[in-house]
């Protein structure tokens, strides 16, 4: 009998402001930002992985509704 993983995650879609560049006193003194799409707060969003044969669930949620 094969065991059948179930795997659940839950993923906030928001919109955040993100850092592309670091502090650069030459350069860019206050670092690139840019307003991006986020999900639970990163980007990219949080790596998932799953095996052959498992059943998986996401949640996606806006976080604006």
């Amino acid at each position: 009998m094969t065991m059948t993983t179930i795997l659940q995650r839950n993923l906030i879609a928001d919109e955040n402001i993100v850092r592309i560049s670091p502090n650069n006193n030459f350069f860019h003194p206050t670092a690139i930002l840019y307003k991006a799409m986020t999900f639970n707060y990163t980007i990219p969003g949080p790596v998932i992985a799953v095996d052959q044969g498992d059943t998986f669930q996401i949640t996606l949620q806006n976080k604006y509704t």
